[in-house]
């Protein structure tokens, strides 16, 4: 997979004001998959920067699970940063810039409770932040997405890979929203996999308050509630900046 593909997950020090509840979806009867595309294709167009909280809940392979607290800001399509913490205590931090990804790490941090599970943040941070890239940074308007309808009726969206690997959107026609993204390798099999639900309309944008993202790998998943979401605000000057801790990923 390009690199740019592993970001859109960010996080910057700076506050955010609460987002009023938002509406539902409108919904929409007889589109072709043309003009789901053009919706979908606006929508990504529409955001230029975006923070939230979040509330994530980590769960590992042997299902021992921890809950932990998160800012995001991202700039679609290349600019994301994440911090997560617990209890005022850092787990990590991931800056991902078109240079490179950065990723500071406080491993003991992220156990909890007795016996404390043991999570890999950071590697699971990073597909999630894969997957969040393709709904923002041009995965319905780039060259060579194929579509198909699927049993159930939605339409499903694919990219293929230069490396072999696919993408397939699965996107409900009825509100023009993107459902599931799966990464599949070049076998096709599954290997990770972001589920997209409970959208409102924010501000005038359509955005999922919750997501689930999978790994087929190791079982493990994490499980992510957004609040006080705001779009196209000035971001801080230093919100890409990565922490002095943090190691650039080879």
């Amino acid at each position: 997979m390009p690199r740019r593909w592993l970001c859109i997950l960010t996080v910057a020090i700076l506050g955010c004001q609460s987002a009023p509840p938002g509406k539902p979806l409108p919904r929409y009867s007889n589109l072709d998959a043309d003009a789901v595309r053009t919706i979908l294709a606006q929508r990504q167009s529409n955001i230029h920067t975006m923070t939230a909280r979040c509330e994530l809940t980590l769960t590992s392979q042997n299902q021992q699970a921890i809950r932990l607290d998160g800012l995001l800001v991202m700039a679609p399509p290349d600019r994301v940063r994440m911090r997560v913490w617990k209890l005022d205590q850092t787990v990590f931090d991931v800056t991902a810039l078109p240079e490179g990804v950065w990723i500071e790490t406080a491993p003991r941090a992220a156990s909890a409770a007795p016996g404390g599970p043991v999570i890999p943040p950071t590697v699971d941070a990073a597909r999630l932040s894969r997957q969040l890239s393709l709904f923002l940074g041009g995965f319905f308007t780039s060259p060579g997405l194929t579509e198909q309808t699927s049993p159930n009726g939605s339409l499903l969206f694919r990219r293929d890979e230069s490396d072999g690997a696919s993408v397939v959107c699965d996107v409900d026609a009825a509100t023009a929203a993107a459902q599931r993204f799966t990464l599949r390798d070049s076998t096709g099999k599954t290997r990770f996999s972001l589920d997209l639900s409970n959208y409102r309309q924010l501000q005038g944008i359509a955005w999922p308050i919750q997501l689930a993202a999978r790994d087929a790998d190791d079982s493990s998943e994490i499980d992510v509630e957004f609040s006080d979401v705001q779009f196209n605000s000035e971001l801080a000057p230093r919100a890409f900046v990565p922490p002095s801790g943090a190691k650039k990923q080879p």
